[in-house]
């Protein structure tokens, strides 16, 4: 969904056009879900408090409804929040070359990741079809002249490629995630600026209804904000990659917030202002509204520090997986009700299969249920979904080991083992 220019022609995007494409290979889902009272929602939108503080908050300073709305404005309404989510985002151009020589630049958008304001030092977490260039013949497909502009920095409205905007290095990417990282070094605007990074939340923690804030680069036109909610915590869709060859699956989060060429690279944020997404794509269909994805905050930012960990300074530029050698499959799944009114879905995630070069071979076997693993001396996670077990292995590098606890017949089998380089794989 980045916006593509030529000299007089405005075309639609890539991640809108492949969605169109897409749309026989998936079909929507119903997703409902019990009410919510007030107070539960309030949470959800970023109360921190008892029912009671919150009845309080309702009140003026005279304690009388309805006036004073201060206190109920700051539950209701978290512009603080978002603008701080905007100080954390970005607008970004790039220069590309059609294979008949002609130029033109795309459009999309982006989050600060990590922020060296003193040093002038950013990196920038995006969508790789933003700064692929799937007009071009060419062998390098990347843009070699990138620019990004923080939030409030003058550009004239057409050339968004002159010495106004802060030149970006791409560090690496992945076509298969729709994720890549841009490097701003010692840059005067941002050392100036008043830029924030982002702040994180956790994306397996979304439930359906949650508040879900688009901030992006609609139209090529400048940063806006739209807001939505979530209608989908996390589902899978296929479609053709920014190749206009390659059927890739990615899990999203389905939302209702309205997104649009342009948008493609941009955070998608709770009321807190937290990052839970980067948006990459959109349904078009006359029958269809407003059925937009964005990348969980947890797959953008494991594969963002993949790249920065495994490209940066390097002549690789792809991400770098490390595999256990196990197959895993879901057998049952059930949904919870929980105490503070949200919804928890969890599966019984069960070993498949092992390659005959599995980190684990002889030790776990084929229907072992997975409950626990770790990494090296990172926290210990409990596998709830099984897409967890997928997303846990971005955060390991070669060298780090890894200790995974099954249960098999009632009883609790751990395996531990080294991860090394005949146990990686390039993810392109």
């Amino acid at each position: 969904m980045k916006k593509t220019y030529t000299t007089k022609i405005l075309s639609l995007a890539f991640a809108f056009l492949f969605l169109i494409s897409a749309l026989s290979l998936f079909s929507a889902c119903q997703n409902g879900q019990n009410g919510l009272s007030a107070y539960d929602i309030a949470v959800q939108n970023g109360f921190e408090g008892s029912e009671a503080e919150w009845l309080d908050s309702l009140r003026g300073e005279d304690g009388k409804d309805g006036e004073d709305a201060g206190n109920a404005s700051a539950v209701a309404d978290n512009t603080k929040y978002i603008n701080q989510a905007l100080m954390a985002s970005v607008s970004i151009y790039c220069e590309y070359k059609k294979s008949n020589d002609a130029s033109g630049y795309s459009a999309g958008s982006g989050v600060i990741y990590q922020l060296d304001r003193e040093k002038g030092n950013a990196y920038i977490i995006t969508n790789y079809h933003v700064v692929y260039n799937n007009a071009s013949s060419a062998k390098d497909k990347i843009s070699e002249n990138i620019r990004v502009y923080l939030y409030g920095m003058y550009f004239d409205g057409t050339d968004r490629l002159n010495e106004t905007g802060i030149l970006a290095e791409y560090v690496g990417g992945s076509m298969t995630y729709d994720i890549a990282v841009l490097k701003i070094t010692g840059s005067e605007k941002v050392k100036e600026s008043d830029a924030l990074a982002i702040k994180i939340a956790d994306s397996n923690k979304l439930t359906p209804g949650v508040t879900a804030i688009a901030i992006g680069n609609p139209e090529g036109v400048g940063i806006s904000v739209t807001s939505g909610v979530v209608s989908v915590e996390s589902e899978h869709i296929t479609m053709t990659a920014v190749d206009n060859l390659t059927p890739v699956t990615m899990r999203v989060i389905r939302i209702d917030t309205a997104v649009n060429s342009g948008n493609s690279g941009g955070g998608l944020f709770n009321a807190k202002g937290q990052l839970i997404g980067i948006v990459n794509a959109k349904l078009k269909q006359s029958s269809v509204e407003n059925i937009g994805y964005s990348i969980p905050s947890n797959v953008a930012i494991g594969i963002a520090q993949n790249i920065i960990d495994n490209c940066d300074g390097k002549e690789n530029k792809s991400v770098i997986k490390c595999l256990i050698g196990i197959t895993v499959f879901t057998t049952d799944t059930r949904a919870e009700y929980n105490d503070d009114g949200t919804i928890t879905l969890y599966d019984t995630v069960e070993i498949q299969s092992l390659t005959e070069t599995s980190l684990a071979k002889g030790v776990l076997k084929a229907g072992d249920i997975l409950c626990k693993v770790k990494i090296s001396d990172k926290d210990e996670h409990t596998i709830c979904r099984q897409f967890e077990m997928i997303d846990i292995l971005l955060d390991a590098r070669v060298g780090d080991t890894v200790t995974i606890t099954v249960l098999r017949e009632g009883k609790e089998v751990s395996f531990t083992g080294t991860f090394t380089e005949d146990t990686v794989s390039l993810v392109p």
